[in-house]
């Protein structure tokens, strides 16, 4: 169960990395749409809060990590920072897409 739900969420997180080589590179719609401009701006409206929630998720994490006398406290700080680093690494997971289908683009057509 565990390894289809990682396939759904890494299915999920790079499904529209394609959408967005399609019509950067000028494949669907030319890549200077409004529409494109509207992905672009959610897209990193979308970067931005999550990096604010990672941050959060850190603090948190740290915070119980230092409130932690033990036991079973201190297993939900681990739990918790674990979570902030995956949060992390899909965020910048992300950008590595968006800078690669750059790159790609820049390639394809120069």
């Amino acid at each position: 169960m565990k390894i289809m739900r990682s396939i759904l969420l890494a299915t999920i997180s790079f499904a529209p990395l394609g959408a967005m080589a399609a019509t950067t590179c000028g494949g669907v719609s030319g890549g200077n749409t409004q529409l494109d401009q509207i992905m672009v701006r959610v897209t990193d409206a979308a970067t931005t809060v999550g990096a604010a929630i990672a941050v959060i998720g850190f603090i948190v994490a740290g915070i119980l990590y230092l409130t932690a006398g033990g036991g079973e406290r201190l297993s939900t700080a681990k739990k918790a920072l674990v979570a902030a680093v995956i949060g992390t690494a899909l965020l910048a997971l992300a950008q590595a897409g968006k800078v690669m289908t750059d790159i790609f683009c820049k390639i394809i057509a120069p």
